[in-house]
């Protein structure tokens, strides 16, 4: 069963394409979460595979290690095996967020479109600033921490013409 937790509606960016407008403090709480986990567990699901999203779900950082923790314990009691992940910009993504996603078995994708002009073009603050330096932060994190992580790219017509030089960027 594929279940995909909203944690938070709001977002420390405002993505020229994305499709949220109506940024709001909309959060779901730990214990809906958990309680969802049981119920599958409890149905006699084979397998599950979360997805903690948003908004900017580590926003909620700690709402979502306190979901997971409680979900491991629940889905290895019952023998299910389960899945993480969790999309984000980055912005807030640090070493001890890297280190509890792993001990807890959430696979972390870093959510950024290239080089500079097809990162700043499309994803800024809300004071209209770019993100790409703290982008390419995030990327050496996850690349220093060795462990498992990936990558994705929303390409628009902004961004299309910076997709080559993007993808020798992300992969250098």
């Amino acid at each position: 069963m594929d279940v995909t937790f909203i944690l938070t509606e709001e977002c420390n960016l405002r993505c020229t394409y994305c499709y949220q407008k109506n940024f709001r403090r909309n959060e779901l709480p730990p214990g809906t979460a958990v309680a969802a986990v049981r119920s599958a567990v409890a149905a006699g699901e084979r397998s599950l595979a979360l997805t903690y999203f948003g908004g900017e779900p580590l926003l909620r950082a700690d709402a979502m290690f306190e979901i997971q923790a409680e979900a491991r314990r629940l889905a290895n009691d019952a023998g299910v095996p389960m899945t993480a992940k969790v999309p984000t910009n980055g912005l807030l993504l640090t070493e001890e967020v890297v280190r509890r996603a792993g001990e807890l078995g959430i696979f972390i994708s870093l959510s950024f479109d290239g080089v500079r002009e097809a990162q700043d073009g499309g994803r800024m603050r809300p004071d209209g600033s770019g993100s790409f330096d703290d982008a390419v932060r995030a990327l050496r994190l996850l690349v220093a921490s060795r462990r498992p992580f990936g990558v994705y790219s929303v390409i628009t017509p902004r961004n299309v013409r910076y997709l080559a030089e993007s993808r020798r960027f992300l992969w250098d």
